[in-house]
C-alpha cells in the first residue's frame, strides 16, 4: 500500500535540500521518498499527563505535539532510553526536523533487510523487534517511548538487521540522515546533543546482551 507523509509541525519539508548532505557528510540519498515498509500515517494529538516539566513548556507556548515528545524523552526509565535534554526553544527547532507518525498494531516500521537509513523515536507506545533466518520468525525485544529505533542504520549505512512491529498504537518521530545533516548545518549545537544521546543508546545496547538485538 503506498502512502503520503505528512507534517503537522509545519516544518521545513518543502524547502530546498542544502548541499551539506551531498557534500560528503552522508553521500548521497532519498530517505525522503517513500518506503515500501512505511504504510503508518500521520501522527494526531493524544493525551498526555500533565507533570511541571510539560507545564514548563506549555508556558513557552512551545506545539503540544513537541510539549508530549519532550515529556516523554524526559519521563522515560527505559535501559535505552535517549536521555535528550535541550532547551525549550531548541525542542521546536529540533521537531522542525522530524517526521511524526502514528503507528497502529501490527504495522510495520522497519524491515529487516531494507535500506532506508530512518531513525524513529519513540514518544508512545511499546515496539516489538523481530529477526527472520531459515527457521522462521524470532521475536528478540521491545522498545518502549522514550527511546528510539533505526539507530544502527542510520550511523552504519548498513541493511536493517532486523524487523520492528508495533505492539500497541504507537507514535514515532523520524529522521533522516538527510535531515540530520540540515539540521547539523543550521542548528549544530542541537544535532549534536541528538548524535551524542543516540551514540550513548547505542553503547548502552551493545553493553547489554539481551539489548544488542535492537540496534536495528
Amino acid at each position: 500500500m503506498m502512502w503520503k507523509r505528512k507534517d503537522f509541525t509545519n516544518s521545513e519539508q518543502d524547502k530546498p535540500r542544502s548541499s551539506f548532505f551531498s557534500s560528503g557528510f552522508y553521500g548521497v540519498s532519498d530517505e525522503d521518498a517513500e518506503s515500501p515498509n512505511s504504510n503508518f500515517q500521520p501522527s494526531t494529538p493524544g493525551v498526555l499527563a500533565p507533570g511541571e516539566r510539560v507545564a514548563s513548556v506549555r508556558a513557552a507556548k512551545v506545539s503540544d505535539n513537541v510539549v508530549r515528545l519532550a515529556a516523554s524523552i524526559q519521563a522515560s526509565q527505559e535501559f535505552d532510553a535517549l536521555r535528550l535534554t535541550l532547551r525549550l526553544a531548541d525542542w521546536t527547532t529540533f521537531a522542525e526536523h522530524l517526521q511524526p507518525f502514528k503507528v497502529e498494531i501490527g504495522q510495520e516500521v522497519i524491515r529487516q533487510g531494507a535500506t532506508e537509513l530512518m531513525v524513529y523515536i519513540v514518544e508512545a507506545g511499546i515496539l516489538g523487534v523481530s529477526r527472520e533466518d531459515v527457521n522462521g520468525r524470532v521475536d528478540l525485544a521491545t522498545v518502549g517511548a522514550g527511546s528510539v529505533i533505526g539507530e544502527g542504520a542510520f550511523f552504519s549505512r548498513m541493511p536493517r538487521n532486523a524487523t520492528v512491529r508495533a505492539k500497541t498504537p504507537s507514535i514515532l518521530w523520524g529522521l533522516s540522515p538527510m535531515r540530520y545533516a540540515e539540521l547539523a548545518q543550521k542548528h549544530p549545537t542541537i544535532a549534536l546533543s541528538f548524535v551524542m544521546s543516540l551514540g550513548s543508546v547505542v553503547t548502552r545496547r551493545m553493553s547489554n546482551q539481551p539489548k544488542r538485538v535492537t540496534v536495528t
